[in-house]
């Protein structure tokens, strides 16, 4: 089994009531998600337990079911299977788009994958 990966890229978001001037910036390009089979050991678990076992650019930040990403099924026609999703994003102070570009997002991105493949083949050291 092969985990997958996809990226998204970071919306400017506009708060109702607030003008378009005065709007909520993205710091970096986007984020970095990973796609976890029913059959792999981190499915269903959060972000705070798989954290301690992989490294992530600001540490994983989201956990849930591919079911609940109803456009990204719209945009991308995948097809979603009760798989467990877990991501990473770059909007902390400390992140900008020269540095936390598209590039980089893919990069992390298949860092993350690569984490998360060693453990297909073992669960030692797992404190289930």
């Amino acid at each position: 089994m092969i985990l997958n990966g996809f990226i998204i890229q970071a919306q400017i978001t506009y708060l109702p009531g607030i003008s378009k001037d005065h709007i909520i910036n993205r710091k970096g390009w986007g984020n970095g998600y990973v796609i976890i089979p029913k059959d792999h050991i981190f499915f269903e678990k959060n972000t705070h337990y798989i954290n301690q076992y992989v490294s992530v650019h600001g540490g994983l930040t989201y956990d849930g079911y591919d079911t609940d990403w109803v456009d990204f099924k719209i945009d991308s026609g995948y097809e979603p299977e009760g798989n467990w999703v877990v991501g990473f994003d770059t909007n902390h102070v400390w992140d900008n788009e020269k540095d936390h570009d598209k590039e980089y997002v893919i990069n992390e991105v298949t860092n993350l994958i690569a984490q998360l493949n060693k453990y297909l083949l073992t669960t030692d050291n797992l404190e289930l």
